[in-house]
């Protein structure tokens, strides 16, 4: 009897010690990933005012052109660095340029439904998918792309 418990207790002990190095690591990859959204938030916004404002490029077509512009900066960064991914290129980028068109997608779909479906400012497009892509992104990456 003593030696189950002392089994057990041993077996829960490294358990916990995994559970608690698997959370840090999602915790650091979090901040990572966060850090590398943001900076890419700034500048899809960037790209799009002065697509649409100085080139007077639609709003919606300056967003799918920001949107891709980034996706390549996104994927070296997210590999090195966010994800730390070891695995082969041939492996992740594949199913990152997957997200990444699933997303491009829904991006497209949210700026068109604001601004040409309910002629509201490029503005609010803007906030609903820096709102709402990130997260998307982050699920499909963290779960799928880099696994």
């Amino acid at each position: 009897m003593y030696y189950f418990r002392k089994n057990l207790s041993i077996r829960h002990l490294l358990l916990v010690k995994e559970f608690s190095i698997k959370y840090k690591e999602f915790v650091f990859k979090l901040i990572r990933y966060l850090l590398v959204r943001g900076l890419g938030v700034v500048l899809y916004a960037g790209i799009i005012v002065v697509l649409v404002e100085y080139l007077n490029i639609n709003a919606t077509v300056s967003s799918i052109i920001s949107f891709v512009t980034l996706s390549l900066i996104l994927y070296i960064l997210s590999y090195t660095w966010v994800f730390n991914y070891e695995g082969s290129h041939t492996e992740s980028f594949p199913k990152f340029i997957a997200t990444e068109l699933i997303t491009l997608l829904l991006n497209t779909f949210i700026m068109y439904i604001v601004v040409d479906y309910y002629q509201q400012p490029y503005q609010y497009g803007i906030a609903a998918t820096t709102l709402i892509i990130p997260v998307t992104n982050l699920i499909l990456n963290f779960f799928w792309s880099f696994k």
